[in-house]
């Protein structure tokens, strides 16, 4: 008796997880598509135990994975993996990507080689223990110094031409992140630089927050043009202009036009992860209020 208890109890929980899924976080834009919702987990918490179990009553299935117990992956010990594996399976959580910071770093070749000889292949090693095939990786720092808000240097496009082909033999996708320390930073010189690799294992996981931040002023519509037939992936976060910085804030309270983005990607017929970047605290509440404003957007 106790046991049909437990088993329709589980049930009714499935199907209230469906329920939240259909009409919150996987609500269909007019593409006819859904919207696959993901987080990164430590932007909950570096326990993934945390994240998984609040990521899972905020209704969202996909998890990207940056790291755990302040550590970035690749670098956790089979233990940790352990862990993750196990939880990962308690929680029903799905791996949507990883983001181990791949060549985020200075065009040093001792650093090029350990990123593309050692932490590459354990990512890729990692990712098929976890499920996914989607890595993101970065288009190396600039010099502090540097003035170009056009070009990038050749060794740019030589080292990622070389991950895409390890990541073709692998199986697995990269994912270009714009970021505003690297050369791959706004929409317009990410795309350039995915243009000239050439690979169908090097997309764009677009960010605009970042690219604000970047110095390009309309990301939307002017930076997601330049990118729109490459991203396979979105980072969501938003901040606004304050007192000659920038102050992160609940997305679509910022500058970005978030509701405009994400209409244009469901025009598009989008079918990547639209993945929730907190980047600011206490996450928990900052990350919950996130969730509960895009879906506030979507069902707009």
């Amino acid at each position: 008796m106790k046991s049909k208890q437990i088993q329709n109890s589980k049930t009714k929980m499935r199907a209230f997880a469906v329920l939240i899924w259909h009409f919150g976080l996987g609500r269909e834009f007019s593409s006819g598509g859904t919207m696959k919702i993901s987080i990164v987990t430590d932007e909950i918490s570096n326990d993934v135990d945390t994240a998984f179990e609040l990521g899972k009553d905020w209704g969202i299935e996909y998890f990207e994975l940056r790291g755990m117990n302040g550590k970035r992956v690749p670098d956790l010990s089979d233990a940790e993996i352990g862990t993750l594996l196990d939880r990962k399976e308690y929680y029903g959580a799905k791996i949507a990507a990883l983001s181990p910071g791949l060549f985020k770093i200075p065009l040093d070749r001792d650093l090029i080689r350990l990123h593309m000889e050692e932490r590459l292949p354990q990512t890729f090693q990692l990712a098929e223990r976890l499920g996914t095939k989607l890595i993101l990786v970065f288009g190396i720092i600039k010099p502090t110094e540097n003035e170009d808000v056009e070009g990038y240097p050749a060794q740019v496009v030589e080292v990622l031409s070389e991950a895409a082909g390890k990541a073709s033999e692998a199986g697995i996708t990269l994912l270009l992140e714009n970021e505003h320390i690297c050369w791959a930073d706004t929409g317009a010189r990410t795309a350039r630089i995915v243009r000239e690799v050439g690979s169908d294992h090097l997309r764009v996981n677009w960010d605009p927050c970042n690219a604000y931040v970047a110095g390009e002023q309309k990301p939307f519509p002017n930076g997601y043009e330049c990118v729109r037939d490459l991203v396979n992936h979105l980072h969501i976060k938003d901040t606004r202009k304050r007192d000659g910085g920038f102050e992160q804030t609940i997305v679509g309270e910022g500058d970005l036009l978030w509701k405009e983005q994400l209409q244009a990607l469901g025009r598009d017929s989008f079918d990547g992860f639209y993945t929730i970047e907190t980047h600011f605290g206490p996450r928990v509440k900052r990350s919950r209020q996130c969730v509960q404003a895009l879906r506030k957007m979507m069902s707009g």
